[in-house]
């Protein structure tokens, strides 16, 4: 009697263990059967199906614009490629319902901005040239994630009036014809630096006044890319420089922080010298010493940076 209960028991036990691999076997079953059908349902972008996971499977886009997608757990990146355009500032915006990173790419494949989080992200991207460009968007979190991208066509840069950015050295330094005031937009990631050239005159004294929303820097240097002057860490620069030789100055105006802001550049010629009535600059040294006629009164001026 006793072996029967035991073995009415064992037989219990085996009908429950079975029960329980049948259920969880169901259960993946329906899991791995609800994820085909998300994936077999995708439709990136509107192109009928997953985004690329790779740059070379990269899923085209028309142009700027808003494109919905999806991501899970084996879903990881969808990448994207876009034309972009020269000179064009644009903004780059996803939201999810979990964790994302976004990262835009140069044709090359290098980085050239990031940025992650919940809900919202959003940076600006200054075009140097016209190319195609990567988007990628990641999954942070471990399951499935919907997200919505958009790309907006923002600006298209005018520095100085020049119709485009201005150059971003020394060697492609965009020249101003005269002094006066002008206007640019600089953002940190593609777009931190924007270089002038401009004619001074000997004997002048110049201002040079720069201005922005956010923290910036102005520097001045001369033909031989020496610098003169300089003044970084705040929202504006006012810099003064009398100027010894005629010839080409340059005037680097950058932004510190990450981010982006229009700017403003005033450049003034001040006044001419007249140390001790002489009409000019007085002598730098020994061998250019100002001859005075006859002792007396005398004015002239000085600088720190151009003219010590």
């Amino acid at each position: 009697m006793l072996e029967n209960n035991v073995l009415v028991d064992r037989k219990g036990v085996l009908l429950k263990t079975l029960s329980i691999l049948i259920f969880i076997a169901m259960i993946m079953s329906t899991s791995n059967f609800l994820m085909i059908s998300v994936n077999a349902s995708q439709d990136d972008a509107g192109s009928g199906g997953d985004a690329g996971d790779s740059f070379s499977t990269a899923t085209p886009l028309d142009g700027p614009g808003n494109y919905t997608g999806e991501l899970n757990s084996t879903d990881v990146d969808d990448y994207y490629n876009i034309t972009l355009t020269e000179d064009h500032v644009y903004w780059i915006n996803v939201s999810a319902d979990k964790n994302v990173n976004l990262y835009i790419y140069d044709s090359s494949e290098s980085e050239m901005d990031s940025s992650s989080g919940y809900e919202t992200i959003t940076f600006s991207q200054a075009i140097k040239e016209t190319s195609y460009y990567y988007i990628r968007v990641e999954n942070d979190y471990s399951g499935y994630n919907s997200y919505h991208l958009n790309i907006t066509d923002w600006l298209v840069q005018d520095d100085a009036g020049s119709g485009g950015d201005a150059g971003n050295d020394f060697s492609t330094a965009t020249h101003l014809n005269s002094t006066g005031d002008y206007t640019g937009f600089f953002e940190y990631d593609g777009d931190r630096y924007d270089y002038y050239s401009i004619n001074l005159t000997k004997d002048y004294v110049y201002w040079f006044n720069g201005s922005a929303d956010k923290e910036m820097g102005l520097s001045i240097y001369d033909s031989s890319q020496n610098e003169l002057d300089g003044y970084s860490g705040s929202t504006s620069a006012i810099l003064s420089l009398a100027i010894q030789e005629n010839g080409t100055y340059y005037i680097e105006i950058y932004i510190n922080t990450d981010s982006q802001s229009d700017y403003n550049l005033n450049i003034t010629e001040w006044f001419k010298q007249d140390d001790a009535n002489t009409g000019h600059d007085a002598g730098d040294d020994f061998s250019t010493a100002t001859p005075l006629d006859t002792t007396g009164d005398y004015t002239g001026y000085f600088e720190y940076d151009g003219d010590q």
